[in-house]
């Protein structure tokens, strides 16, 4: 199976990454995919085409959240949305 997973540099997509690699992975950090840019997202859902996305990308640290609420709310909201609509336009599993 081809998956991606966004967050794939974080504590849980490592974990994911080490339990799925017998499939066809492609796990990226926020360095590689900027998940609060619709247009990044479309544009890695698309071209890589996966058959499932395990989104992982997150702000999570609850401290952090609160004084940069802003920040966690473009990660944690927008970008899942980001993810969801990208995955919905592409045919991928979420």
């Amino acid at each position: 199976m081809r998956i991606l997973i966004t967050g794939g540099t974080g504590m849980l997509g490592r974990t994911l990454v080490r339990r799925l690699s017998h499939h066809e992975l492609r796990a990226t950090g926020a360095r590689e995919l900027d998940v609060t840019s619709a247009t990044a997202v479309s544009e890695a859902i698309g071209g890589w085409r996966p058959q499932v996305v395990i989104h992982c990308a997150a702000h999570t640290k609850v401290d952090a959240c609160e004084n940069e609420s802003e920040r966690a709310f473009a990660l944690n909201g927008i970008g899942s949305a980001n993810v969801a609509i990208a995955c919905q336009r592409h045919g991928a599993r979420l």
